[in-house]
């Protein structure tokens, strides 16, 4: 079921992308051919790009496909591959819950002192809400990941 919500989700952070780049296309086509670009042009980008990011990223770390740079495995065997792998995930998992309780407060500031975009008038709260969702979603995934390398070194 994770798995079909982090698609969904996934999907939205595309959508996300199409909407930056139809709108950057698009004023710069204004721009060019009437002299007038689209006044929100920067906001909406900006917008979208925070959604396309945090919604992007429980797919990945469900996925486990972080960058992996292989520095040292040739050296210390499968066992300590594992082991680092083991120490990569909790530590992400210690990331993220740092990161998302960081949001915590900021999130909540938007609720209390309510401010939009000056030229879009998106609402700021409207921006956490897929930041948030994001965030959380990207820890129950890298959850999961832990607990499967985990698993495995427990069976080595």
């Amino acid at each position: 079921m994770l798995d079909k919500i982090n698609r969904r989700i996934a999907d939205l952070s595309a959508i996300a992308l199409a909407v930056m780049m139809l709108v950057t296309i698009i004023d710069i086509t204004m721009k060019n051919l009437l002299g007038r670009p689209i006044a929100s042009t920067f906001e909406l980008v900006e917008s979208s790009l925070a959604v396309m990011v945090f919604l992007g990223l429980p797919s990945v770390f469900r996925k486990d496909g972080n960058i992996i740079v292989d520095v040292i495995d040739h050296f210390i065997g499968l066992r300590g591959v594992g082991l680092l792998k083991c120490v990569g995930a909790l530590a992400t998992v210690g990331f993220l819950l740092l990161m998302g309780y960081a949001m915590i407060e900021p999130a909540l500031d938007t609720l209390r002192y309510p401010e939009s975009k000056p030229e879009s008038g998106i609402p700021m709260y409207a921006l956490w809400v897929p930041i948030l969702l994001g965030t959380l979603f990207s820890i129950v995934g890298a959850v999961l990941v832990a607990r499967e390398h985990l698993k495995k070194m427990g069976t080595q």
